[in-house]
């Protein structure tokens, strides 16, 4: 995530491990060459919202996970939520219909985020799917976790990034 976050603000991380000893951790950014103007207060936060649309989050991480719902619950969105690929081919297999699965790269009990894409249009064709990483894309990209055509959503994400990027793969 250290990585995600230095690479998405244009910066890089450097990760330093000694067993024994510890990590060290060097984050080093761009410097600002303009004032951030803050939105004004009382302006709405302008991002897309959804219909009641039902989503599926598929995020080991319980508290990456709980974030996620509350965000997209409160952008309009009906949730399901599991852990790992078991838990989302089980709901499949009991007939929820998400229109979305938001889905991370790398998840424990076998069953990657990407493999339990490639399976999912058996069940239904017509569902879409946007992977959430934590480390950034081009990695990913490079090692063959995901395809170049999938949609990707960097962690750490703020609420207006995710809105967009469900609303983009909803169309």
């Amino acid at each position: 995530m250290v990585y995600g976050f230095a690479r998405q603000s244009g910066g890089v991380a450097s990760i330093y491990s000694d067993e024994g000893r510890g990590t060290t951790v060097k984050i080093y950014l761009p410097v600002a060459t303009s004032m951030v103007q803050a939105t004004p207060p009382g302006r709405p936060d302008e991002v897309p919202h959804g219909n009641g649309e039902m989503i599926l989050v598929i995020e080991d991480d319980a508290d990456v996970r709980a974030l996620a719902v509350r965000m997209l619950q409160s952008l309009g969105y009906k949730t399901f939520e599991v852990s790992d690929g078991i838990g989302a081919e089980t709901l499949l297999a009991n007939g929820v219909k998400p229109d979305l699965v938001l889905s991370d790269v790398v998840l424990p009990g076998g069953t990657s985020g990407p493999q339990f894409a490639e399976a999912a249009p058996a069940r239904d064709p017509d569902i879409r799917i946007v992977f959430m990483l934590g480390y950034s894309d081009e990695v990913a990209r490079q090692n063959g976790f995901i395809g170049s055509d999938s949609v990707l959503l960097n962690k750490p994400f703020q609420r207006r990034q995710l809105a967009q990027a469900v609303h983009d793969a909803l169309g």
